[in-house]
Formats: structure tokens, C-alpha cells, sequence
């Protein structure tokens, strides 16, 4: 989209990226095969607001190089807008808030206390608070002139937990893995009963899973995105983290913390990943590691999409498509980041990665050819399930990974 080209070219990298690694990443991110296949051919408007979330992001960053308190507004008042046209990022608030409390509300360079300590500018918060509160507060003017009747109604769609823990098609989060846990745990309770052996023990054991309510996901939530909370703290703090890293530590909060809602959030769709996959193309220009966790997230995330398109004619398309990113990701990261090692797990694919992308195609052959023309009244459920558990595996791997790199990223 227009808004997505619009942030990307006002990304300025660290001083270790060239033009021609902006330019790639551009490409990169613009060419996204997830955003290619749910935009164009499934339905929404994601490229418009991760363009403006990546426009907010960019403006933090300019304002890291050029120390301008003017571009960190601009991008936390950016961050209250996308919030105005879809909640779900409200996740990346902590990060937002944090970054921004320590970054822009504590003078580092020239406020300093006879101690040395960081001076806080109480009048700093107002401004951040007001200029938010406001943007916020504005688009929904008309709503609180009759806040009795309107509120509760936009409460109950926006918070829908009438819907249950997971969509039909189960994002592949920590759930889906606890639900494929529950359904193997009741076949085992149910075959075991009047059975003698080991099945018998299974089928006497207390069925063990109980209901996972939302209060129950948004403590784990909250839980889970601690680490990335203490960790924007640290990216705000010059004296703490080097300026050169700083941009690479706040990116890696945003894409910590939008795996952390993907994962453990209540009713996930899978489009979500989405948002854990954008800025991470720019992380994967500045490191190895980076480009690995990138290539393992995208792939991981545009299989788990390929369900949500399932008319036959659209077959050929999602596969290409999907293909065709990977290839090109893989060329484009290679060229950066060339190993001259000769080992037998040198470049950016390691063994673990062939090994997955080879099940990765069994799986697919059996979902979208096997399975529809041999077993379509039987399990019809089966090939959706697969997938999630799947991919469930893959980004709990890819989650522990970010978290591993976003506290690389802010050691002193």
C-alpha cells in the first residue's frame, strides 16, 4: 500500500546498513507474500495499518539519530491512531509506553540530578499524555454523546469472547498446541474406558484440562510481555545501551511483543503474525541471526495463511506466491550476509531449517491434494489442525529465539 511505501522509505537504518540494504528491504517488505495473499485475495486492510505502525516505528527511529523530541510525538500519536482503527495492536502499548516514559520523559544528556540520576520532566508526560488521550479520545466523540447505549455495544465487539479461545482454524499459537494436548487427552480417556493395560490407565486418569478462560490469557499475556517491557526501558536509556543499538533493541521489543500477543493472546486469528513479520524484515538485514529468525517466521507464517484461501482455482497462486518470497528472501539475505564458512550448516538455512521446509511441503501436498480428493468426509478438520500444531511448534522455536536477540540487543 501507498501508506506502507510512504514509512518504509522514511526508515533510516543504523550506521551499519548501505542504501542498497534499504532499498532490498523495501522490496522485501512490499513483496510480502502475506500481505500479497490477505489484502489482494482473502480480505482486509493490513498493509494500511502496518504501514502506519511502521510509519510510528520510523519516526522513533529518525528520532534516535537526530535526538528530536518533535519525531517521538509524531510517532506515539501514529501509534494512538492505528489504535483508533484496530485495537489489536493495543499489545505494543507496553513497549510504546515504556520506550517513551524513560526515552522522552527523562532528560539523559543535560537534566541530571547532583547524583548523576536521570531528571524526570513532569511536564514532558503531559504533553506525551494529552496529545495521545486526544487522538484517541477524538474519533470517538460521537460515541460518547450517548456513551450509555454506544459504549457497552463497542465493549462487546470490540472484546468478542463470546467467540471462544481459538477460531475454527486455530492460529498456531500456545493454544493450539493445548487444544491438540485436550482432543488427543479425550480420545485417550474415552478408548481407555472397559479397555485393560496401559489403556485402562489412561482412561482412569481425571480428565486433566481445564476451560481457558480470558482473564486466564491475558495474565499469561501479561506475563509474557514483561521481558519486553524492561527491555524497551533499556532501549530508552541512553546511558545503558549504545545509541548504534538502540534501533535494533526497539524494533526487537515490537516484534518480541507481537509474538507474545500471537502466542498467548485469547481468540488469535492467524492473520496476527503478520504484524511480528514487517519490521522483523529490517532486523534481518543487520545480523545472521536476524535473517534467520526472519526466514523462519515469514515461512512459518505465510504456511500458516495458505488454509485461509481454499478454493481450488486458488491453489496454484498461494503456492507461487509463497515460493517465490521464500526464494527471493533467501537470495536477497545470502547476498547480504554471504557465510564463507565451508560446514555443513553454513549460509542462513541450517539442517533443522531443510528438514522443516521438507515437511512443510509433505504437509502441504497432503492438505491441499490428499486429503481433498481421498478423505473429504472424513476428518475434514484434519488438514487444519496439522497446520496449526505445526506452525504452533515452529513459533514457540522462533518466540524463544526473538526473545534470545531482543536481549542481546540491549547488553551494554
Amino acid at each position: 500500500s501507498i501508506t506502507l511505501s510512504l514509512s518504509l522509505f522514511s526508515e533510516v537504518p543504523t550506521s551499519a546498513e548501505t542504501s542498497m540494504k534499504m532499498t532490498m528491504s523495501f522490496i522485501l517488505a512490499v513483496t510480502n507474500a502475506g500481505l500479497l495473499l490477505l489484502d489482494h485475495i482473502h480480505f482486509q486492510y493490513n498493509g494500511m495499518l502496518l504501514g502506519i505502525l511502521l510509519a510510528s516505528l520510523a519516526s522513533l527511529l529518525q528520532s534516535i539519530k537526530h535526538h528530536s523530541a518533535r519525531l517521538e510525538v509524531i510517532g506515539s500519536v501514529l501509534f494512538a491512531l492505528l489504535l483508533t482503527f484496530k485495537h489489536l495492536y493495543l499489545t505494543l502499548a507496553p513497549v510504546y509506553f515504556f520506550y517513551l516514559l524513560r526515552r522522552f520523559c527523562f532528560d539523559d544528556d543535560t537534566g541530571t540530578t547532583r547524583s548523576g540520576r536521570s531528571r524526570f520532566s513532569f511536564f514532558k508526560l503531559l504533553v506525551l499524555g494529552i496529545t495521545v488521550l486526544a487522538t484517541i479520545l477524538i474519533p470517538f466523540g460521537p460515541f460518547l454523546l450517548d456513551a450509555k447505549d454506544q459504549i457497552p455495544q463497542m465493549l462487546s465487539r470490540l472484546f468478542p469472547f463470546q467467540r471462544g479461545l481459538c477460531h475454527d482454524y486455530w492460529a498456531g499459537n500456545v493454544w493450539a498446541i493445548y487444544l491438540f494436548a485436550q482432543k488427543i487427552a479425550f480420545f485417550l480417556h474415552k478408548i481407555g474406558k472397559n479397555k485393560s493395560g496401559l489403556l485402562a490407565i489412561m482412561g482412569s486418569i481425571p480428565f486433566p484440562f481445564p476451560e481457558i478462560t480470558p482473564p486466564m490469557t491475558a495474565t499469561c499475556l501479561l506475563i509474557g510481555l514483561l521481558p519486553a517491557m524492561y527491555c524497551a526501558w533499556r532501549a530508552g536509556s541512553s546511558s545503558l545501551v549504545p545509541t548504534q543499538n538502540r534501533q535494533e533493541a526497539l524494533l526487537y521489543c515490537i516484534v518480541y511483543s507481537s509474538m507474545t500477543s500471537f502466542m498467548l493472546a485469547y481468540h488469535v486469528h492467524e492473520k496476527a503474525i503478520m504484524t511480528a513479520i514487517l519490521p522483523m524484515t529490517f532486523l534481518a538485514f543487520l545480523s545472521e541471526d536476524g535473517a534467520r529468525l526472519f526466514l523462519r517466521m515469514s515461512t512459518l507464517g505465510h504456511f500458516g495463511l495458505l488454509p485461509l484461501l481454499y478454493e481450488a482455482g486458488e491453489l496454484s497462486v498461494k503456492i507461487v506466491l509463497t515460493i517465490c518470497h521464500l526464494v527471493w528472501s533467501l537470495y536477497t539475505l545470502e547476498t547480504v550476509h554471504g557465510s564463507k564458512e565451508n560446514t555443513e550448516n553454513a549460509g542462513l538455512l541450517q539442517t533443522c531449517d531443510k528438514i522443516a521446509l521438507v515437511v512443510a511441503v509433505i504437509i502441504i501436498f497432503y492438505t491441499e491434494i490428499v486429503h481433498p480428493l481421498f478423505f473429504q468426509s472424513f476428518m475434514e478438520f484434519l488438514p487444519l489442525m496439522v497446520t496449526s500444531v505445526i506452525c504452533a511448534v515452529g513459533f514457540l522455536g522462533c518466540w524463544g529465539h526473538c526473545a534470545v536477540l531482543m536481549f542481546r540487543s540491549i547488553a551494554s
